[in-house]
């Protein structure tokens, strides 16, 4: 019964919003829809864990017990959820090497993308990954 007061509830809020070109109506106001996406890749060939938005990619190592972690659907979320709370805006820049360690995800994730390493010290600039 909860299940149905639930699904009647969720569907009452959808109806009470008219979406109508990509502008959503609440009584006599009007908004935009704000949008974004985090995308989030286990590179198992380096054992990092990548988060991408439309313009910058995050880089965690995986110890041996978070690539475990990355196996089932519980495991991962945990570890998204870990990586979003350390990033703070005082990330580590790739280094030349990172960058070439990591080269074949930049075409699928990260091209033209800002590089930061999660869990390590500040640096002052952001590298930039390479055209291709």
């Amino acid at each position: 019964m909860l299940g149905f007061a639930a699904l009647a509830t969720l569907f009452t809020f959808a109806v009470a919003q008219h979406h109508h070109h990509g502008i959503i109506q609440h009584g006599n106001t009007y908004d935009h829809p704000e949008q974004g996406d985090v995308r989030f890749f286990y590179d198992s060939g380096t054992n990092y864990l990548i988060s991408s938005t439309h313009s910058t990619c995050y880089f965690m190592a995986l110890d041996a017990s978070q690539q475990s972690d990355v196996h089932s659907s519980v495991g991962m979320e945990k570890l998204e959820i870990q990586m979003m709370t350390m990033i703070s805006g005082g990330e580590d820049e790739l280094t030349n090497d990172q960058i070439d360690q990591h080269s074949h995800l930049f075409d699928m994730a990260c091209h033209n993308h800002k590089l930061f390493l999660v869990g390590s010290p500040k640096s002052t600039t952001p590298a930039m990954s390479p055209e291709n």
